[in-house]
């Protein structure tokens, strides 16, 4: 029921009435126009209206203003004695919010409960009644649900396309909650996490918690995506790599006397940050050490790119998933870029320069010369298939389980939900043609200058990156629509086009398998 001043909407009172539509009955909404400021028992339309929709085995709702809900609840508990009567605290309005919080605490007088809107849609479900997922294309009759809940990973960039081609209505999302409090409290702002409206799992989220039946972020990716924990699976692979200043200076020494150690090039790095941020050059050895941060060993006698002699490095693609019965496969795409520092390398020259390579500038494919020359594919396959086996070999990564409601029973469980990621991978090659793993990103930058929604601009790489498309698309060296489109087709349907350059890499079987 609706309750408007004639001049806020002028419409006639409706009866209460069911009609029939589709062959169901479906309850009409009422609009009833009120001529006084607040409701009055003494309102003949009003209270025929009550009378008629409210007895007391009813469940009445109430949102709106909220003196006008005072008022309602007034009529309903003292002259109709309707005894289930809730009110939903973000849904009363009013100019004072001191008042409208003592109202709520203290102005309600006929034992009404005050609800979240959360609880309230817990428990009523009311969103699969009003989302339509018919409203998009789709060959699954099955209603199907994404929510973005802005967890920071690629699923804004998914969405465009899983609501226009794979017949996804996104779900609305609300906070669930704030790191470290509320900064009324603690004097900071934390941060603030999200998830499905109601805290209701969806079919797709990027809150892993809420995705029932994929699951964007690969358990256990922190071993890959932070560095210190990546060194510890793979040390082998990366450049010597320190946690301690004593270790990286006892390694100096028996590597180097004291005239020629001053020589060497050294990178602080913070391990759960990547693209070249937090990442210091010096070629001293600092004092100290922060606990989130390690010491790295520049590749000794680096091989250098181009005319200008720049230092590089090679960046590759992974597409990770694990399916419900703890199977990884993992696919390589068959293109790699290279990022190349602005300015010539030089041992002496300690720049971010010089020694920071993070802005792709180059593709390479499998039939490039200088790919071809120093082996460059074959290298970073063999050493992926390494990471990945030994990673769910040790357990590192490993199967997802989510508690869902059983349809039988109210008993919780356990279902595996289909995982996947992109990841990338950085390489350096020394003048050898020795390859180093420098690091692997979680959620590396993607550019899609296609998408059906203009993606967000929020790094000076992807501003770099649009104005370079935006100047010649043609020849624009970052465009990953393709990588985007066909890996969110892989994890969706298990398959890509015939020509696709996503090449299937491995399976690694379920640990203890």
């Amino acid at each position: 029921m609706r309750w408007f001043t004639t001049d806020e909407l002028l419409v006639a009172p409706q009866q209460v009435d069911d009609k029939e539509k589709d062959g169901s009955k479906e309850e009409e909404e009422i609009v009833v126009p009120r001529t006084t400021y607040l409701p009055h028992g003494s309102d003949v339309n009003l209270m025929d209206v009550l009378k008629r929709c409210c007895d007391e085995n009813s469940s009445v709702t109430l949102v709106g203003y909220g003196p006008t809900v005072q008022a309602i609840c007034h009529i309903l508990g003292d002259i109709l004695c309707i005894p289930n009567v809730q009110v939903l605290r973000e849904c009363i309005a009013d100019e004072s919010e001191a008042r409208r919080d003592a109202m709520l605490e203290h102005g309600l007088l006929f034992d009404e409960r005050v609800v979240s809107l959360t609880d309230f849609l817990e428990e009523y479900d009311c969103l699969h009644d009003r989302i339509d997922p018919g409203a998009v294309a789709s060959a699954d009759p099955a209603p199907k649900y994404v929510c973005d809940a802005k967890r920071g990973g690629h699923l804004c960039l998914f969405l465009p396309y899983l609501t226009r081609d794979y017949g996804y209505a996104e779900w609305p999302v609300q906070t669930w909650y704030q790191e470290g409090g509320s900064a009324a409290f603690t004097g900071k702002e934390g941060r603030t996490y999200y998830c499905p409206l109601g805290r209701r799992s969806v079919d797709l989220c990027d809150e892993p918690g809420f995705s029932s039946r994929f699951r964007l972020f690969l358990t256990g990716r922190q071993h890959l995506d932070e560095k210190d924990l990546l060194h510890q699976l793979v040390p082998e692979l990366m450049p010597p790599t320190f946690h301690s200043v004593e270790s990286a200076r006892k390694y100096a020494a028996e590597l180097m006397n004291a005239e020629d150690n001053a020589k060497l090039i050294w990178f602080v790095k913070a391990v759960n940050q990547n693209g070249g941020r937090a990442v210091k050059v010096t070629n001293e050895l600092p004092g100290k050490i922060d606990t989130n941060e390690q010491i790295q060993l520049h590749v000794p006698r680096p091989l250098l790119f181009g005319e200008s002699q720049v230092k590089f490095h090679v960046k590759s693609y992974q597409h990770i998933s694990c399916d419900s019965d703890g199977n990884w496969n993992v696919y390589l795409y068959d293109m790699f870029y290279i990022a190349t520092a602005p300015q010539p390398w030089s041992a002496d020259d300690l720049s971010d320069e010089a020694q920071i390579s993070s802005m792709r500038t180059h593709r390479l494919y499998v039939d490039d010369e200088f790919q071809k020359t120093w082996n460059i594919a074959k290298l970073v396959q063999s050493n992926i298939i390494k990471l990945m086996e030994r990673a769910v070999q040790q357990g590192k990564l490993h199967r997802a389980t989510t508690a869902t409601a059983d349809q039988t029973n109210d008993n919780k469980v356990k279902s595996s939900p289909l995982q996947f990621e992109i990841i990338s991978a950085d390489w350096m090659l020394d003048q050898d043609g020795k390859i180093y793993l420098i690091e692997c990103n979680g959620t590396p930058v993607l550019y899609d200058p296609t998408s059906p929604k203009k993606q967000a601009l929020t790094t000076p790489g992807l501003q770099l990156y649009d104005r370079l498309y935006q100047e010649d698309p043609e020849n624009a060296v970052v465009n990953d629509t393709v990588i985007i489109r066909e890996a969110l087709r892989l994890a969706l349907r298990g398959r890509v086009p015939p020509k696709s350059l996503w090449k299937h890499l491995v399976t690694i079987p379920a640990r203890g398998h």
